[in-house]
């Protein structure tokens, strides 16, 4: 599992790779809460290349979801391939999170 870290503007721009399984999890949660406790006011994190995501995977986004609204901050998903935003919706998660079919979608809603 690779996490990937981009600053654009006041955005940070994370990209997962790989697969988020109860052993990767933990260092993706990791990462990706120095990257807010350092970073920017806005998040979008790209799916585009994870290729799984367990439920050890959707309590590390539901703690950054937690993490984001405390610190107010905006957090969008973008990329979900169609097995994870299947995860997603049967968990529940597309109520949860703002999630957009491309990186630029999310990028401008971000913006707006």
């Amino acid at each position: 599992m690779a996490v990937e870290h981009e600053i654009l503007n006041q955005t940070d721009l994370i990209f997962l790779n790989g697969r988020i399984d109860a052993r990767s999890a933990p260092g993706v949660n990791e990462e990706i809460g120095k990257i807010l406790d350092a970073g920017k006011n806005k998040m979008l994190i790209n799916f585009k290349g994870l290729e799984y995501i367990s439920s050890a995977g959707l309590r590390v986004l539901i703690t950054v979801a937690k993490k984001t609204k405390a610190l107010g901050k905006d957090l969008v998903l973008c990329s979900l391939d169609e097995k994870i935003y299947e995860v997603f919706d049967i968990s529940g998660f597309t109520a949860i999170f703002k999630i957009f079919e491309t990186q630029e979608d999310a990028l401008a809603a971000l913006e707006a």
